[in-house]
């Protein structure tokens, strides 16, 4: 974690010299503009700095003394989430107040909240879908305005703290979960039809790109198409989207990058060889064949090993990495602007992300906890095993997928942007299209129906 210092006068300045606000996270040395977002995508992001910085470069501000200014002398908390409120529950002795609200209506409460001040938490949480909109938005302090160094952070997964920045790389919220992702394949169908059934042999089969899709092909041969590789095109495609290394809004405009590209020849590949079933995620079908032996793999987290136990009976799974490390499901703890508890909110995001005793206990309790350090034991420890997966322990795939995974290339609304190609990108293969210009103009008009450019 390459951490730079920045003194906070410095960075007020770049700021203010910023005459145009947005959203991305560029690459370019100068101070850049983007183009303002619709109200109805990003109601509650203020006009955010897109002064361009190293991205493999964190900077730190000043670290501020902070105290409780206010007369209610409780931590004003909002979230989506009763297991937020287990948490804090079990593991802060900090006086709060919890509201726990509907996840349909919560973005657009929180955004009525963070633009006019009434009513406001203190701290809010969100999941990995939104997060950064708010972390690129004046409307959220820095871990550093908290008191919070980054020397307490040196345990945590490097690409949680760099998803965590806004467009100057400064840190704006903590989790106390990672999420890394990994195949997780159906060993009957891996010795059907591969021969193989143990991790250590499968993992050559998704050891890079060229190797899945020749693996596809050939279990579709193989099966007469009626087993494939994947369920749906977008299985991959959350993977493959960390294959970017260009931000998706560049100074305003709009970049697709040669590997996002290459995904629609990816996605043609599997859809015209009955490699995919064409499913989208968590619609009836797919969740159908994670128990009908008709798919060998999913990809995602330790979360879907749980999903995918729920929905098969059967003890027959597998883990192994993706051809590309990626990560998919966290929660970030913000602190708003109008925290006037700043002190005691700093101890509940100690208590929950980075206190050890308590970071233990969640992972006993099966959640892969934000710490290098314990998750490095557990991948370490034969006994961390899982019966669904016959005796293995995946702690050691998702712990080497956590190190590896690449998150700089993140911007704000990085989900809408995902979202919106993913969508396009079913219809263009569907239609046997192979025009990436056309692809790429499409693909900007609905950016521009979003708002998002």
């Amino acid at each position: 974690m390459q951490i730079r210092k920045v003194n906070s006068i410095v960075l007020m300045l770049a700021i203010v010299a910023s005459s145009t606000l947005g959203c991305g996270k560029d690459t370019d040395v100068s101070v850049t503009t983007t183009s303002a977002t619709t109200t109805a995508t990003t109601s509650a992001t203020t006009e955010a700095t897109t002064t361009t910085t190293d991205p493999s470069e964190l900077n730190e501000m000043d670290i501020e003394d902070v105290n409780d200014d206010s007369e209610d002398e409780k931590v004003l908390i909002w979230t989506t989430s009763n297991a937020v409120k287990s948490l804090l529950n079990n593991y802060t002795d900090v006086d709060y107040e919890i509201v726990v609200l509907d996840a349909n209506t919560y973005q657009t409460q929180l955004d009525q909240a963070l633009s006019t001040g009434e009513g406001a938490p203190d701290l809010f949480i969100c999941d990995y879908d939104l997060a950064d909109k708010y972390m690129y938005s004046d409307y959220t302090l820095s871990v550093n305005e908290l008191g919070i160094s980054y020397d307490e952070l040196d345990d945590m997964y490097d690409y949680t703290l760099y998803y965590a920045c806004d467009g100057d790389n400064v840190i704006k919220g903590l989790t106390w979960e990672a999420y890394p992702s990994a195949v997780i394949y159906n060993r009957d169908v891996a010795e059907e039809y591969l021969g193989v059934r143990e991790p250590e042999d499968v993992a050559p089969f998704f050891a890079d790109w060229e190797s899945f899709q020749t693996m596809a092909y050939d279990l579709s041969v193989a099966s007469e198409g009626t087993v494939r590789a994947v369920s749906g095109i977008d299985d991959v495609w959350r993977a493959y989207t960390y294959n970017r290394t260009d931000p998706w809004n560049v100074e305003g405009a709009v970049t697709v990058d040669d590997a996002a590209l290459d995904f629609l020849d990816l996605a043609t590949g599997l859809y015209e060889n009955n490699c995919s079933f064409m499913t989208s995620q968590f619609d009836g079908a797919w969740f159908d064949n994670m128990s009908n032996d008709t798919v060998l793999s999913y990809w995602g987290p330790l979360w879907l090993i749980n999903m995918m136990k729920a929905e098969s009976p059967y003890d027959k799974f597998g883990v192994v990495r993706a051809p590309t490390d990626f990560a998919w499901g966290e929660h970030w703890i913000m602190a708003s602007c109008y925290c006037d508890m700043r002190a005691s909110a700093a101890q509940i995001l100690r208590d929950l992300t980075l206190n050890e005793e308590n970071l233990l206990d969640m992972a006993d309790d099966g959640t892969f906890v934000n710490s290098e350090s314990i998750m490095a034991t557990y991948a370490a420890d034969d006994t961390q095993t899982f019966n669904c997966l016959e005796g293995q322990n995946p702690y050691s795939v998702f712990d080497e997928s956590a190190r590896s995974i690449e998150s700089t290339h993140i911007v704000c609304h990085e989900q809408l942007y995902n979202d919106a190609f993913i969508e396009l990108a079913y219809g263009y293969v569907e239609a046997a299209e192979d025009d990436r210009d056309g692809f790429t103009e499409d693909y900007e008009a609905r950016l521009a129906e979003l708002g998002l450019i």
